[in-house]
């Protein structure tokens, strides 16, 4: 009994962290559908857009600009916008603010993950 009562705690502790950084990165948005805020693979104007909404929520455009530079035979304008970012810079610049943003609650995660697992060996399973 003891054993189903601390994977139950556990799982529900899980969905309830996944379910905050939802809610804290700004991914949730009420009344909206699904195709208005995950945006299809096929159009890389959608695909970009939503990138740089991200990057600039999460306040990480410094890693584009730094990014830029390490791009191959890319001679910057400019005046560097959203629509001249090679994806070489784009795509890269993405994921890590995406990592940056979810970092803290991947930490919290991993320690509750941890507390869970730790007391179901205390008890002897």
């Amino acid at each position: 009994m003891q054993h189903t009562r601390f994977t139950i705690v556990g799982v529900f502790a899980i969905i309830g962290i996944l379910i905050a950084g939802i809610v804290c990165s700004g991914v949730f948005v009420a009344n909206c559908s699904v195709r208005e805020v995950v945006p299809s693979i096929t159009n890389p104007k959608e695909m970009r857009a939503f990138m740089a909404t991200r990057i600039e929520h999460c306040g990480n455009t410094d890693i584009v600009i730094s990014l830029v530079g390490y791009v191959p035979d890319y001679k910057a304008p400019e005046v560097l916008t959203w629509r001249n970012v090679p994806w070489a810079a784009l795509l890269p610049a993405f994921v890590l603010s995406e990592i940056k943003s979810a970092l803290p609650m991947l930490v919290v995660g991993t320690i509750v993950l941890a507390l869970v697992i730790g007391r179901r060996k205390e008890l002897g399973d």
